[in-house]
């Protein structure tokens, strides 16, 4: 599988469909094609190397290097490394969240020492694709980002996700969400059967995504499906149209973990 079509499936593989150019390519003579080429290697090769890396440990910093440089070589030379892209049925803005979404995943794993660097990438990421599921899977964790926001995203994403059957996706989103609910995402009071209706969704889709061999909230967070089933517990013995308040922090939630463990 050649340097393109590697980059083809990791970015279908990501929810991006490929598209074919618009229209048929020019005829490009054999040296107007080479350039081409050696155009969207220069783009695309930066990734294959990451992919050799060990994000976490050895080879973090150069993880990063590759991901930020591969991103400026694309701004800084869009004039020939777009059109390059384009004949290879790719665009260019996919290929930057590909990137972006790999270097989300290599600030987190020090997310402290690059609090700042990751929020800039996370709002970049939202704007080139404001319902990818890992857009919001990596905006979730995120304490600088109001709980609001999170919580509007979050919805925007499961929603095309729904649209999508993404069962996968739906399996974590429905967690986040009813977590963000809890926060007073949705405003300062929250309705219980809104919370039981998410918390039930949530484990239908963690048994249907267990089922397909995809990830579910367990793998990704699981002190959020811990609090938001230590939470719904007591929230089951009382009436479902009544309203109660949303929890004050993180750590006002995390007691209701007591009720389930």
């Amino acid at each position: 599988m050649d340097t393109a079509a590697q980059l083809s499936k990791h970015l279908t593989d990501l929810g991006f469909l490929i598209d074919p150019p618009d229209a048929p390519p020019p005829n490009l003579g054999s040296g107007a094609y080479v350039t081409a080429i050696s155009y969207a290697i220069q783009a695309l090769a930066p990734l294959m190397h990451m992919h050799t890396l060990d994000l976490v440990n050895s080879g973090h910093d150069t993880f990063l290097r590759l991901g930020t440089r591969a991103i400026a070589d694309m701004r800084n030379m869009a004039a020939n490394i777009w059109p390059a892209l384009y004949q290879q049925g790719l665009k260019a803005e996919a290929v930057e969240v590909v990137y972006r979404v790999h270097l989300s995943l290599g600030y987190q794993t020090r997310a402290q020492q690059h609090e700042a660097a990751l929020l800039t990438n996370t709002q970049r990421l939202l704007m080139l694709a404001p319902t990818n599921v890992f857009s919001a899977r990596i905006l979730a964790p995120q304490p600088s980002i109001k709980m609001t926001t999170k919580y509007k995203i979050l919805v925007r994403t499961a929603t095309e996700a729904f649209r999508n059957n993404d069962e996968v996706a739906l399996s974590v989103l429905m967690w986040e969400i009813c977590h963000a609910v809890l926060l007073g995402g949705n405003g300062p009071y929250f309705k219980i059967s809104d919370i039981l209706t998410l918390v039930d969704q949530g484990r239908i889709y963690v048994r249907l995504s267990q089922a397909w061999g995809g990830h579910c909230i367990m793998a990704h967070r699981e002190e959020i499906f811990w609090r938001c089933m230590g939470a719904a517990a007591p929230l089951r013995l009382m009436p479902g149209g009544e309203t109660r308040p949303a929890f004050a922090s993180e750590d006002e939630l995390q007691v209701q973990v007591r009720n389930v463990r």
